[in-house]
Parts: C-alpha cells; structure tokens; sequence
C-alpha cells in the first residue's frame, strides 16, 4: 500500500499542467506594478500554470475601459512567446484574458 501511494504521488508530480491562477489589478496600475505581474505571469507559466488576467471597473471607471483594454493588450504582447491566449473577453465591468503554457521550457 505504502509504494503504491508513493508512486501514486510521484506520478502527480510529473503531470505537466498545474490549476489555474488569477492576476488581477486596476486600470490605474503604475508601469514598474505591470512589469512585475508581468514577470510573475512568465515564472507561473513556466512551472505549467494557466493564468487569467483581471481588470476590474467600479462605478465612474468604466469611462476608462479604453486604458484597461490597452493594458490588457500590452500584457498578451509581452507573453505571446511564452503562452498561447484565447483573446481578450469583454464584460460590462470587468476584461479578463486566459493564458496557457505553451510548454517551450
């Protein structure tokens, strides 16, 4: 019983995607804070993590979508070597962006 859980676990461990991860900020994020996310979304897909980019608009934000979008658009940019995206998903208040791993690691 004892080397079949051990094994078990082992065979966990190998398998290649991992859960899906969420990163979400404000339309109002300063540069270095989305390079940082940025950096961190490259380290989360190179261990096979799925991610999903959140922009959230409250109340008198979503007259700037515009700038949420475009930070949604640099981040697909910036993570197309390392990932394959389904495109950006508009809803009333919120963007959102699914990335997986293309697996180049």
């Amino acid at each position: 019983m004892y080397d079949k859980q051990k094994d078990q676990k082992e065979k966990k461990k190998s398998q290649k995607m991992k859960g899906m991860k969420e990163l979400s900020f404000r339309y109002t994020i300063g540069e270095n804070d989305l390079n940082l996310k940025i950096k961190k979304a490259k380290e989360l897909l190179g261990e096979w993590y799925s991610l999903r980019f959140v922009v959230k608009l409250r109340g008198r934000e979503k007259i700037y979508s515009d700038k949420a979008y475009e930070k949604m658009k640099r981040i697909e940019q910036e993570l197309v070597s390392e990932s394959r995206t389904q495109g950006i998903k508009t809803e009333p208040n919120w963007y959102s962006m699914a990335l997986m791993s293309k697996g180049n690691k």
